[in-house]
């Protein structure tokens, strides 16, 4: 019984400590989950502040182009004039030194630095737009997409993409608007000062961030390192508590149940039995001349006896189900469930001739030796109550102290407990 007892206790800790466990799981991976969007955000905001920073200077470098046009550079393999400007005046120069000049536009310097940043930086400028001079600049499919938002009123876009080199890329757009210079070459397209004509979109690689993995394996650990403490301390908190639950039932010197977890027992089978309507045996027993035996030998001697007693009954007792507890002093009682009065008598017998195998010398006895006195009770729709039964065992028990002791007496079976009849068995 004691066993099973822990058995349910451990098993009920175990399952608080699992939910524990998992708590503590849910919180580190919400921890880590809130930790990566962080991470992320901030990152892409570091991302969309470089965007802005690039798509700000571009535009300075085309207004700086606009405000002190035209500006003219060598024609070379690099920069040839730009047909898009060939019906302009003055497209071509000679320079002072007998070279050739070449008009360079806004748009014309922008390409020409967006390549350069290319080649030395890994940056990548574009205008595009929706109705573009040049077929190069008609927009792929997310730039389309961000022309036709800046249309609806939004006033950038930004968003990482897997590079085709296996790195993380950011692009960036931002509209661009038709002003005075721009009307020169765009003006027959219908535009006026303040329109939407186009965009400035930005590329920018960025290396894998790699704060991710420090962050995943820091939140293992702590979630690994965590588990383990509380599965310690719920170890030390589960033996603690089953010393606790076990000595609040167990009489602390036979460590056999005591007589408050017999109570509960008896109820528990009482009420069983009144269901099932089978048998039920309790048989109630005494150590004869027990204070003799403790002024005579001391109360060591007597605790030990109680111990050995306690000890040699739990051993007579085969069935799982039987519960032997120590009632009080030197008193024990038996609860046999599905036991009939034969069945009781055998077991009372059993620890009669075990005990005086034993042969526990009790000089004050005037048997010579440690002896026991019993008084046994069956129910079968005999009692009313279980405390009527218990009493009825008691009668019994005094019964065989008064008729000479180291005996057996069983109650009444059949009749009612009010007046039972009591007979030696």
């Amino acid at each position: 019984m004691l066993s099973l007892l822990r058995a349910v206790n451990n098993g009920l800790i175990r399952r608080r400590i699992g939910l524990v466990v998992m708590v503590w799981c849910v919180v580190v991976m919400a921890s880590l989950s809130w930790n990566l969007h962080q991470t992320y955000h901030m990152r892409k905001e570091i991302a969309f502040e470089s965007a802005r920073a690039l798509y700000s200077q571009v535009l300075s470098t085309r207004l700086w182009n606009a405000t002190h046009g035209p500006v003219y550079v060598p024609v070379s393999d690099e920069v040839q004039p730009n047909p898009y400007l060939q019906g302009l005046p003055h497209r071509e120069i000679e320079g002072p030194e007998g070279n050739t000049l070449t008009m360079v536009n806004p748009a014309y310097m922008t390409r020409q630095i967006s390549e350069l940043a290319r080649t030395h930086h890994g940056v990548i400028f574009t205008i595009t737009s929706l109705n573009p001079l040049r077929p190069e600049n008609v927009p792929n499919a997310w730039q389309a997409d961000a022309l036709r938002q800046f249309e609806a009123g939004v006033s950038e876009v930004g968003f990482f993409v897997e590079g085709e080199a296996g790195e993380r890329q950011f692009n960036y757009m931002a509209p661009l608007f038709a002003d005075a210079p721009c009307l020169v070459c765009h003006g027959h397209q219908g535009y006026q000062e303040g329109d939407i004509r186009g965009g400035l979109a930005v590329s920018l690689s960025f290396s894998r961030d790699g704060r991710w993995f420090g962050l995943v394996a820091s939140h293992l650990a702590i979630a690994l390192l965590g588990s383990l403490i509380i599965i310690a301390l719920g170890g030390m908190l589960s033996r603690s508590y089953r010393l606790l639950s076990v000595s609040a039932k167990v009489d602390p010197l036979t460590n056999i149940p005591n007589r408050g977890f017999f109570n509960e027992q008896l109820a528990l089978e009482w009420a069983r039995n009144q269901r099932e309507k089978t048998h039920l045996g309790l048989i109630m027993l005494d150590i004869d001349y027990f204070k003799s035996f403790n002024d005579t030998l001391g109360h060591q001697a007597g605790d030990n006896c109680l111990i050995h007693v306690a000890n040699l009954i739990q051993a007579q007792l085969e069935r799982p189900a039987d519960f032997c507890a120590r009632y009080g002093g030197e008193e024990f009682v038996i609860l046999l469930p599905n036991t009939d009065a034969l069945g009781a008598w055998h077991i009372a017998k059993k620890i009669h001739q075990a005990l005086f195998m034993e042969n526990l010398q009790h000089p004050a006895s005037v048997f010579g030796r440690v002896t026991l006195s019993a008084g046994i009770v069956v129910e079968r729709g005999t009692f009313d109550t279980a405390e009527a039964m218990l009493y009825a065992a008691d009668i019994a028990l005094y019964q065989a102290k008064s008729e000479g002791r180291n005996r057996s007496i069983l109650g009444p079976i059949t009749s009612s407990s009010s007046a039972p009849p009591i007979s030696q068995v």
